[in-house]
């Protein structure tokens, strides 16, 4: 599994930019892709087994900490975080 970050914007920073908002604490989406995509501010799991290419432009809303994460392709590319395991 590759794990990457959402850079987190402000409300401003985000402006229209499309936004999913999860209802519980779960990752909001799951999937077999390689990709797991964190929260840039506190690490929770936001969506799991993402294929490349499967989320772009897009802000996940951290369930945890509220923080807005925008998630594109480019953020895809890039070295490997550390497990949190």
């Amino acid at each position: 599994m590759r794990k990457r970050q959402g850079k987190v914007l402000s409300e401003h920073q985000a402006g229209n930019v499309s936004r999913l908002k999860p209802a519980t604490s779960t990752p909001m989406m799951v999937g077999s892709g390689d990709i797991t995509w964190v929260c840039g501010h506190c690490d929770h799991h936001l969506a799991e087994g993402i294929m490349p290419g499967q989320i772009n432009n897009l802000i996940l809303i951290c369930y945890s900490c509220g923080a807005l994460n925008y998630i594109s392709t480019e953020l895809e590319s890039g070295p490997d975080l550390p497990s949190s395991n």
